[in-house]
């Protein structure tokens, strides 16, 4: 080679068209192995496998736990029968366990029948076929009020159109003022004007001595609102001096169990306010019955039925100033 021929550069070499021949390569070895090996051939190689896998000794072992089950019951079947001193023996065993069973059933009716007892509160209902003892007729004083009751309670009679407007009713309704001011009163009057269901409770109702007890209460008296509230189209669910199970959490010596004797006595626990909170945000929320009900109208392609029913959580108080800042924030307020 010259000197000319060895100072001349050298043309790099195309290793992009080299590396796209293996790959050409590659995929041509891949055919040609596929070509070559059918589907049968591969099933037959694996149940050869399997085959190989499966000893006697291991087939034997498989077939004895199928009679696991079947010759323990067969032994003590057989034994039952044939051995008077087994027969007792199981008969006393089995008398232990069920005079044990029904002290265990009984100490739970016990408990049930206690609390189902305590949870229960004097409570005032007022049925839509009930006869009317208050109206608007009886309430004077406050026009403006009333013509503004009147329109909510309208809205609760004819709620399908109002619904289909695109509304929403409000979950929560606050009436405070000094006492002897009708609060009241108005709420029975909507009672015997609104056409729907009403239940009231005092405040002080849900005050229970053992821990538990004021949740239960208001856990059963939603229920029954909810109840009404289905069989009657709406409710009013009414608590009178709500200020006795709505004060302010952050108060040291309010509701809290702490100052309140035993599971809040005094107070009233914060239980029955955090259920009521709960339940007042999950109002519209579906019940077991209506989340099945609406599944099968999903599994046959339609659209579930919309609620036709409403609970609206009335409270009133002459201490506005104590109530729990969630609680007031959750509904409109009357004056």
């Amino acid at each position: 080679m010259s000197d000319k021929e060895r100072n001349e550069p050298q043309e790099p070499e195309d290793t992009q068209s080299h590396d796209s021949q293996e790959s050409a390569g590659q995929e041509q070895s891949r055919e040609r192995f596929w070509q070559g090996v059918s589907v049968p051939d591969l099933v037959k190689q694996r149940i050869d496998v399997i085959k190989a896998q499966q000893s006697p000794g291991r087939k034997l072992l498989m077939t004895m736990r199928k009679f696991y089950a079947i010759v323990p019951i067969a032994a003590f079947i057989f034994f039952f029968l044939t051995n008077p001193t087994f027969q007792n023996a199981v008969l006393a065993v089995m008398q232990v366990l069920l005079q044990l069973l029904f002290a265990i059933f009984y100490a739970i009716i016990q408990f049930v029948a206690i609390f189902w007892f305590m949870a229960r509160s004097k409570v005032e209902k007022v049925r839509p076929t009930d006869p009317k003892s208050i109206t608007f007729d009886d309430y004077w004083g406050q026009p403006n009020l009333k013509a503004l009751v009147r329109q909510w309670l309208g809205l609760l009679a004819d709620r399908k159109e109002f619904v289909q407007m695109g509304g929403r009713y409000i979950n929560g309704l606050l009436l405070y003022g000094p006492p002897g001011t009708g609060k009241t009163m108005l709420a029975k009057a909507m009672a015997g004007e609104a056409g729907v269901a009403f239940i009231s409770i005092e405040g002080s109702g849900f005050r229970a001595m053992f821990v538990g007890v004021d949740v239960l209460k208001m856990i059963w008296f939603i229920r029954k609102a909810r109840k009404y509230a289905r069989r009657y189209g709406a409710c009013i669910a009414y608590i009178d001096e709500i200020d006795a199970v709505g004060q302010s959490r952050g108060n040291v010596q309010g509701s809290n169990g702490a100052m309140g004797g035993m599971g809040g006595m005094m107070g009233g626990g914060t239980g029955a306010l955090t259920r009521l909170l709960y339940e007042m945000d999950g109002v519209d929320q579906r019940s077991l019955m209506e989340r099945m009900v609406a599944k099968l109208y999903q599994l046959r392609g339609k659209k579930p039925p919309g609620r036709n029913w409403h609970v609206l959580f009335m409270g009133s108080t002459n201490r506005p100033d104590v109530l729990d800042p969630a609680l007031t924030a959750r509904g409109a307020s009357i004056r």
